[in-house]
Formats: structure tokens, sequence, C-alpha cells
């Protein structure tokens, strides 16, 4: 009971700001198949309950693919099974919500590239964004089909990814979120397109499961979801700018199998879009996760950073405490009463993510005037990150920004004392250091009964 109500108090803020904002999102038969593993009906139910503005585009796609031509019985094919999608989407949907469903714009060929006629191929001429708008002031969801007919009457299919992508630049939107089409899929259902059978729509856990348990490592921020040939998605939070420069730099990135997404993301974002969001692996709750968790789950694309370091205020006390007092009781850090955190709140620094606090961690100078020399010092003091942050770097986050500070505060040298976290603060830069050089003050002040490591790092 106590894990649930820490669920909804730690998502309370993220469905306040979510409310009344616009989302885009794509829908594969994965979502909407009665698996209660990869089901999303109950999610956005559950968004459109809290006030969301949901757009889904439907997503017949058996793999992130590049633009292929596409011919009459392929046509075919995907247009029954954009029928299929519907029809098990809004018959699963809340009998509270209200979901219409259209094309909501023109289409026109993509006609001859590189000597090689598209045929159905198309491609978004023009949205009706007013129409959808009013839709979604009127509390609808709105379902959008990658199928619509040229100026001229000719019937097109659009890749879902590139619609999406249009229709949330052309809203606004806040969110644009994008699933995996996973590689790892049955022969359930296929479409011949062109003349190749694909794999599609349906999931087999059995499979999933054995194939990520060795494919797919753990990541950090600057890594990739799986160094196998089945996965690629760079992980986590990445800003537009470190995004755009990705596709810009790394060579091989257009060959990887989800260029496409990242690609429209990033655009997406470039474009106006709050924030994009690509959602790996597709599993029960991956979508609420991403969503109403400051971890989050899959990779986010965002111009202004969630991050920000900054000082912390007195209605920050609270969630200080939260973060120190399960290690006081521990015993790794010196026991502080939130009377004496409000007293020195000045000193501390807080990350806040979503207007939540992450991290904190305290920074005091001192001066002494030996001998006529005056020498400046800090310490640094309570660093401590959420468990659930703590593998996105946010530690060494926090001890970077730290040490800045100090530096350009003049000081001489930053020291810290620690019982039982001496590896990590040496992996930072830290080293052992003798007590008789720091501060007189802490030097009298040192208790003998914790005895505490003393590290520094001189600048």
């Amino acid at each position: 009971m106590t894990d649930i109500i820490d669920l909804i108090r730690a998502a309370t803020p993220y469905i306040s700001f979510h409310r009344g904002k616009t989302f885009v999102l794509t829908i594969r038969a994965s979502g909407l198949s009665d698996d209660p593993n990869f089901e999303r009906l109950p999610d956005i139910n559950l968004l459109s309950t809290i006030g969301v503005r949901l757009v889904i585009v439907l997503d017949y796609r058996a793999e992130s693919q590049p633009l292929e031509p596409i011919d009459e019985h392929t046509r075919k094919e995907i247009l029954d099974h954009l029928s299929f999608l519907r029809y098990q989407l809004e018959s699963k949907l809340s009998k509270h919500i209200t979901a219409v469903s259209g094309s909501f714009y023109s289409a026109m060929p993509y006609g001859v590239i590189d000597g090689q006629d598209m045929l159905y191929a198309g491609k978004p001429r023009t949205i009706n964004q007013p129409l959808i708008q009013n839709l979604l002031n009127d509390d609808h969801v709105v379902i959008v089909s990658p199928y619509a007919m040229s100026l001229m009457g000719a019937p097109l299919i659009l890749d879902p990814i590139e619609l999406a992508r249009d229709i949330a630049i052309k809203l606004s939107a806040e969110k644009l979120i994008f699933e995996a089409v996973d590689p790892l899929t049955t022969n359930t259902q296929s479409i011949e397109r062109n003349g190749k059978s694909k794999d599609i729509f349906e999931f087999d856990q059995k499979r999933y499961n054995a194939k990520t348990s060795s494919n797919i490592e753990a990541s950090n921020d600057n890594d990739v979801v799986s160094k196998g040939s089945q996965w690629f998605f760079p992980s986590k939070e990445w800003s537009l700018q470190e995004a755009k420069h990705y596709i810009d730099v790394v060579p091989s990135v257009k060959q990887q199998p989800f260029y496409n997404e990242f690609e429209a993301l990033t655009l997406a974002c470039e474009r106006g879009v709050g924030r994009s969001h690509f959602l790996y692996p597709p599993y029960k709750g991956v979508l609420l996760k991403e969503i109403f968790t400051q971890q989050g789950q899959g990779t986010l694309i965002s111009k202004v950073s969630r991050h920000n370091i900054r000082k912390a205020l007195p209605s920050d006390v609270q969630e200080i405490l939260a973060l120190t007092q399960p290690l006081e009781q521990k015993g790794i850090l010196k026991s502080r009463t939130p009377a004496t955190i409000e007293k020195d709140i000045d000193d501390f620094y807080v990350l806040d993510i979503d207007n939540a606090v992450g991290a904190c961690a305290g920074l005091k100078f001192y001066e002494e005037n030996i001998s006529g020399v005056v020498t400046k010092s800090a310490e640094i003091f309570s660093v401590v990150v959420k468990p659930e942050l703590r593998k996105f770097n946010n530690g060494e986050l926090m001890m970077q920004f730290l040490l800045h500070n100090a530096k350009v505060q003049g000081s001489a040298f930053a020291f810290l004392f620690t019982t039982q976290t001496k590896d990590w603060f040496m992996k930072q830069g830290f080293s052992t250091y003798n007590l008789k050089n720091l501060p007189l003050v802490k030097q009298e002040a040192f208790d003998k009964e914790r005895n505490s490591s003393v590290l520094a790092i001189e600048f």
C-alpha cells in the first residue's frame, strides 16, 4: 500500500502539468492485443480521463523501414489491416471516451525517386489543424489513419511516423510519442510487400524475453540500448542540440533500424513540439512510466532540459529530508534535523527534474587567515540521489556542478567526509587528505566515533 501511495504522490505533479496538453502518439496491433503484457488501452483511457488531449496515429508497419514503393496488392493489404486496427481501438476505448476517426489531411504522391516509381506511397500535403483542434477542445480522442486521397483522387498510403510528426508540429503538441516496432515478431499475420513477406503485429513474449535478456544491456546517458544487431536507439535524455549533432556526425546512424524515428522526433522538437519520446521495450505500462515518473522509461529529446541544478529553497526542505533521512538512519550520512537543514538551506543545491527534487547536495565555504595568507576551501556534504535516478549519472552531474562552483568561487580545494562511499568519490577525482590540512573549525568538529575518511581535490 505504501508503494502505491508513493507512486500516486510522485505522479501528481505530472498529472496537473499534462492536463489540457496535446499528445500525438502512434499505436500498433500489439498495443491493442488481448495480451495483458502489451495492452495499451488502459493507459490511453487513463490519459484521456485526466484531461490529456490525444491524437492517435495508427501504425501498420512490421518494422522500421525506409521508403519503399507500395503496389496495388500491398495497398489493399494495408487498408484491411488499418480497418482492423481502427475497429480494435474504437471498440476497446472506455465508454466515457468519444473517438472520432478519419484522415484530417490531404496527401500527395512521392512520385519517382532515384528513378523508381513509389506508386501508392504518399506524404502529407496539408493538415486540417482547425478541425483536429476543435475536436480536441470538445474532449474527443482523434484517431488518424495513414491513408488519404491525393488531389487527383489517387488512394495513397503514408508513413505513420512522417504523418504523426507533421500533425504534432502543426498542432504545436506538448509530446510526440513513438513506440518501438519490435524486430522480434512472429508469423501470425503477414503483409506481402512487393513479394517479400514481413512478419508483423503480434509480440512473442517468450522469444522477446530470451532475446532481450542477452541483447539489451544496461545503458547510461551516452550509451545505446544494445550492442547487438537487433536493437539500436540512443538511450535516455538528449537535448535537441545533441540529437542534431548525433544525426550529423555519426556516419553509420542512417543505417540503423530506428533512424527514421529518431530523425522524426528530432525534427518535431526543432519545429515546436515540446518533447519527443521513443518507448522501448514495448511492454505493459511503458507509456505511463515514461510520462509520469522522473526517471522515464524510453528516450527523450527536449529543446529545454528537464534537469536544472539550482539553489535550494525553504520549500525544498521536506524533499531534502526525504532524500537524506534514509541514509542517516543507516549511518551513511551525518544526522541533520529539519531545523538544521532549514537554517543552512542557502548551502544546499537540488537537482530539479520537472519541478520535483531528484537529488541534493551541500556546498559550504571556509576562509582562514594564516600568517597573512588567506586560504579559501569548500566542503561538500549530503550528496544524495534518488535510487531510481542513480543509474543516469545524476550523482556525477551534481558533483561536477559543485566542483565547478567551488573552483570559480576561488577555493584552493574542496573536501568531504565519507564513511561508506569512498570509492565512488575517488572515482570522481578525490583522494585521501590529511585532517590537519582542513580549516581549524572542521578539525575541531571532527567526529572520532564516526571515523570518516577525509577526501579532497585540489584545484
